[in-house]
This record gives C-alpha cells, sequence and structure tokens, in this order.
C-alpha cells in the first residue's frame, strides 16, 4: 500500500540531502523521488540498478514515446 500511495503523490520532500545526481540529464524532483521511493521496500535496491544502467534510462527519459 505504500508504495502504491507513493506512486501516486511522488511523496514529500523534507529536503533530505541525495547526493549528486548520476547524470546531468536528471532533474532534481525525479532524482529526489526515486530516492525516497527505494526507501520502501517495493523498490529496496533499485537505485542500485538505475546507476549501474544509467544509458538505458537515459534512452527512455529522453524518447519520445516512452
Amino acid at each position: 500500500m505504500n508504495e502504491y500511495k507513493f506512486l501516486l503523490t511522488g511523496g514529500v520532500d523534507l529536503g533530505e540531502d541525495w547526493g549528486a545526481k548520476p547524470a546531468e540529464w536528471l532533474p532534481d524532483g525525479p532524482w529526489k523521488e526515486l530516492n525516497r521511493a527505494c526507501l520502501m521496500g517495493g523498490f529496496k535496491g533499485f537505485i542500485d540498478h538505475f546507476k549501474a544502467n544509467i544509458d538505458t534510462y537515459r534512452e527512455l527519459f529522453e524518447h519520445p514515446d516512452p
């Protein structure tokens, strides 16, 4: 249920420091949301996968119809 609520709202930004973004193309807002999502059980470990596959995620981000 927590993951579902997060997907609906994006979570609440409490001003946490998530460190440097792994790529310039990634906006600050989605970087924060991704880190907040990874605090929940259903997304644990995804941040490492995202960083390891950053080029693939860039392709998805820039695709006109992802």
